[in-house]
């Protein structure tokens, strides 16, 4: 079996750049297109695993298949219909672990990439089920983080935008506090600093390949992805954020710091619960010809 590794962080925080670079590396794969700015979501656990209840009900397994065959994950990996059917009876966690191998040694690699938000949920489920995996968490400041997130399309109203700001700043903390205590909790996991990523990326890289038993390469310092970014100029990121509004972000996140993670994630329970069953993000299926006649649907 080839080495799970597990890039994780927040929206606009590094890991699509850190997974791509990842990539580079001889003995490491992860699913890619440049619909996706190369690394695919996996949008799996927290979403999908979550969605279709016991997989080994057979009529839970069918609605699965049918959804998964059709995403743009599953059809980049190579994983039909016909291929999912024949794993039935089987776990969530089966089922991507199968999928990734399957992936990895027909490209000869020895471990594979998948990138996922910061979900805590997630962490224990891939840290029971993969007892070979290495997460790898990466944080960045709040006020960029914050800023390259608000550059997307929101309501420019003053109410809505510090609503907005508020949202942002306590699921920042909340994503902190989770990658701090599953740090403490295992070996296996290990946080790096989009900061530290672009003052010295070949540094940086070379710890991520030394924590999850790689060797260096210099493959991994290419770049065949464009940066997914927020802004098209410097100009464009520095007016995201008003100076007040920044301002603003310092002391909500000073204040943030000190509440308990048990009660940030009550707050992210209750926000799940009141959202049901999740929605299936249109990123998943960005290649089928349906959603690229309007890509303004997904993007």
């Amino acid at each position: 079996m080839s080495i799970p590794i597990f890039v994780v962080g927040r929206n606009r925080s590094g890991t699509t750049w850190l997974s791509n670079q990842l990539c580079e590396h001889p003995q490491i794969v992860g699913i890619q297109h440049e619909r996706h700015h190369g690394i695919k979501e996996s949008n799996y656990f927290g979403i999908i695993d979550v969605r279709y209840g016991d997989l080994v009900n057979r009529v839970n397994y069918a609605e699965f298949v049918e959804v998964m065959a059709a995403s743009d994950l599953f059809r980049l990996a190579g994983a039909d219909r016909e291929y999912l059917y024949s794993l039935w009876p089987t776990t969530y966690e089966d089922v991507f672990r199968k999928i990734m191998d399957r992936f990895a040694e027909r490209r000869g690699a020895q471990a594979w990439v998948a990138k996922a938000d910061v979900q805590e949920k997630m962490l224990k489920q891939v840290l029971a089920a993969y007892p070979d995996a290495r997460i790898v968490g990466i944080r960045r400041d709040p006020v960029p983080n914050i800023a390259s997130s608000m550059a997307m399309p929101l309501s420019r109203q003053v109410k809505a935008r510090k609503r907005a700001l508020f949202r942002q700043v306590m699921a920042h903390a909340y994503s902190d506090k989770v990658l701090e205590a599953f740090v403490r909790r295992s070996d296996r996991v290990r946080v790096f600093r989009y900061e530290d990523l672009r003052a010295d990326t070949e540094g940086t890289l070379r710890n991520v390949l030394e924590f999850v038993g790689l060797p260096w390469d210099d493959a991994v310092l290419r770049q065949t992805y464009k940066p997914n970014t927020s802004f098209r100029t410097p100009e464009e990121r520095d007016r995201a954020l008003t100076p007040g509004e920044k301002r603003l972000i310092g002391v909500l996140h000073a204040l943030a710091r000190p509440i308990p993670r048990r009660l940030l994630h009550l707050v992210d329970r209750y926000r799940r619960w009141r959202r049901g069953r999740p929605a299936l993000p249109h990123s998943m299926f960005r290649l089928q010809p349906f959603f690229e006649k309007d890509p303004l649907q997904y993007d």
